[in-house]
């Protein structure tokens, strides 16, 4: 099967999903109140993630792929979806994630050879926290639909550079068009948002297949920075919110590209734009220094966390004296 065939079905799916969303959102009672920590006004349907695992599971199906690769995922993306409807306890959603990730771990890698306990542990956190980080990132129009697309790129390129099994260069080229379905619908104006059913989902595949595709400590630095301009700027908030004695299971504000739309006023397609650019530059460093040791790849990402902790607490800096301002 040619790949634009399984890239073009899998948008249509996610589009079909996102505009029946956009249709019956509100009758269902998926919608996004803006709140204080919003960065959108009024109400916006959410729930148009669906589109994902749906495109993933159909195509899963007709094209044969393992269903350990995909199905455990998909479990997980349809509960996030109650929680799209429904409130959840924080605890509920982390014991749901890591029984699913514990599944895929103990069904994929422990038949490879992987049984250290240890790195067991390492995994489910990894997934959990990928997931995680992907659904907080989730918060401006076409932030996480457009980082997906790029992503599930990158990864289906390595796959195909790297002569891994062809089922991850077609999940990858599935998971790439179901972005592209939906980023119509929310980018550059948002007619729709993913919801937690979306980006739950792709932080979650993403990891999972981070680790299954690394046949290295190397290979799993180069993929993970794939996702590294969203790594970053989780990683220096939740930093900052810990100094501050902050709950960080609480919602906020507070990320970087958040400041940039709400403080700074800057318009989001542009900081969009901003993190695509950002997320393509760090990806093809990667496919230059895939063959450098192990050090010399981890020196390249360290060089970009000093970058952003700079560029971060600069425009930390500027929010602060606009907020003053307008005081």
């Amino acid at each position: 099967m040619s790949s634009i065939i399984p890239f073009i079905i899998s948008a249509l799916i996610s589009g079909i999903c996102s505009w029946v969303i956009f249709l019956y959102g509100p009758r269902w009672g998926l919608m996004d109140v803006a709140n204080g920590r919003s960065s959108h006004c009024g109400a916006i349907p959410t729930g148009a993630g669906i589109g994902l695992p749906l495109a993933c599971t159909f195509m899963g199906l007709y094209l044969s792929i393992p269903w350990i690769i995909w199905l455990p995922v998909v479990s997980v993306s349809l509960f996030s979806l109650v929680g799209d409807r429904v409130e959840l306890s924080v605890k509920i959603r982390l014991i749901v994630q890591i029984l699913c990730a514990l599944m895929i771990c103990l069904g994929w890698f422990y038949p490879k050879g992987h049984t250290s306990i240890l790195l067991l542990i390492f995994f489910i956190f990894f997934i959990t926290g990928t997931a995680n980080i992907y659904n907080f990132m989730d918060g401006i129009n076409g932030i996480a639909g457009l980082t997906a697309l790029l992503g599930f790129i990158f990864l289906g390129i390595w796959a195909v550079h790297h002569h891994l099994n062809p089922d991850f260069v077609l999940i990858n080229i599935v998971l790439a068009g179901a972005s592209a379905g939906f980023l119509v619908f929310n980018f550059p104006k948002a007619r729709v948002f993913m919801g937690d059913v979306g980006s739950i989902f792709i932080g979650f595949f993403f990891a999972v297949q981070i680790i299954q595709m690394s046949e290295s400590i190397s290979d799993f630095i180069c993929l993970a920075s794939f996702l590294l301009p969203f790594y970053l700027d989780e990683v220096t908030t939740m930093a900052i919110r810990l100094k501050n004695r902050e709950n960080i299971t609480k919602a906020h504000r507070t990320h970087m590209y958040q400041l940039l739309a709400n403080e700074l006023k800057i318009p989001q397609w542009k900081i969009t734009l901003g993190f695509a650019l950002f997320q393509v530059l760090v990806g093809l460093i990667v496919f230059g220094v895939q063959s450098k040791p192990v050090f010399f790849i981890l020196g390249i990402d360290l060089f970009f966390l000093a970058a952003f902790i700079v560029t971060t607490f600069r425009i930390r800096q500027l929010a602060a004296h606009k907020k003053l301002e307008i005081r």
